[in-house]
């Protein structure tokens, strides 16, 4: 059978792009580290594991290094990590598109819900425990987690309103911008040449889950991985990715500044049918979205 000479067949194999990928985004972590303890050298000042830990301690003169690293670790590691695969395969997983006005005006709302569903579906050390032989496991993810939290904690406080736009910049846009050029750019991309749609994004929802480190968590950013993903290939574009993600990162630091206990006093107040309702409610308008932008963007379906 004579094949279409305009059919497109990927140069490198499925391992060797995946492979390249996370080669790259160790190999940029290590050198945004590197990074950071040469300017720490420079400074006089002790290396970045000492910082963490003088953080965790209450040493708010260290908060700026840790955030620092923080910023290296993402824009060296992921959005250099995903521009260098895009560069060396020229694979074409970059798509900024237009997208039409109304799906950027919904987007709150849908991300809105996206918080109460992702701590209705979130567990903690109270409400859930793994079973009995894996009880060494939990209390690891437990003990991390909540490390991870304390020093969490101790970076976001702003006594000055420039320390609370950059924590929104370090915090809310860099990642957002970074983390999708990775996951719903680069490694959607990557999957997306080898298995179904479907697949590869629950497969990069998968792995963008697990790199949060939370055990907890694991499901609730699973799935929002997967929305992320959805947005990615129904619009055709990944401003509407980077966009949801950046609204969702804004409003879990806006909610931690003016209502910390958000959403779980609400939640707890509730009848469980109410935020079932608001699970509901969640998963219908997204679908209804989803389904919208595939209809306007047909030629991304």
């Amino acid at each position: 059978m004579q094949t279409d000479a305009t059919e497109t067949v990927p140069t490198y194999p499925f391992i060797s792009r995946f492979g390249l990928l996370f080669f790259c985004l160790i190999g940029g972590i290590a050198i945004g580290q590197l990074l950071v303890e040469v300017l720490l050298h420079l400074c006089n000042q002790p290396g970045t594991i000492e910082q963490i830990k003088r953080v965790q301690l209450g040493d708010k003169d260290s908060v700026f290094w840790v955030i620092l690293l923080q910023v290296f670790n993402q824009i060296a590691g992921f959005a250099a990590a995903a521009c260098l695969v895009y560069y060396y395969t020229d694979d074409n997983f970059f798509s900024f598109k237009r997208v039409k006005l109304k799906y950027w005006l919904f987007l709150p709302v849908l991300i809105l819900l996206s918080f109460f569903v992702c701590e209705w579906i979130s567990f903690t050390p109270e409400t859930f425990s793994f079973p009995a032989f894996l009880k060494s496991w939990e209390y690891y993810f437990e003990s991390v987690e909540a490390e991870n939290e304390a020093l969490l904690l101790r970076l976001l406080p702003a006594d000055a309103g420039y320390a609370l736009a950059f924590r929104f910049l370090v915090f809310a846009i860099i990642p957002a911008i970074c983390e999708e050029l990775f996951f719903r750019g680069a490694l959607l991309g990557i999957l997306s040449k080898f298995f179904s749609r479907h697949w590869a994004v629950w497969i990069s929802a998968f792995i963008f889950s697990l790199f949060h480190f939370q055990a907890f968590g694991f499901f609730a950013r699973w799935l929002m991985g997967g929305v992320l993903a959805y947005f990615r290939i129904y619009s055709g574009s990944l401003f509407l990715s980077i966009f949801a993600h950046l609204l969702f990162n804004a409003g879990g630091l806006l909610f931690f500044y003016l209502i910390p206990s958000f959403p779980n006093s609400i939640l707890e107040m509730m009848p469980f049918g109410m935020s079932g309702g608001i699970m509901v409610m969640f998963i219908l308008s997204t679908f209804l979205y989803l389904k919208s932008l595939k209809i306007n963007h047909p030629n991304e379906s």
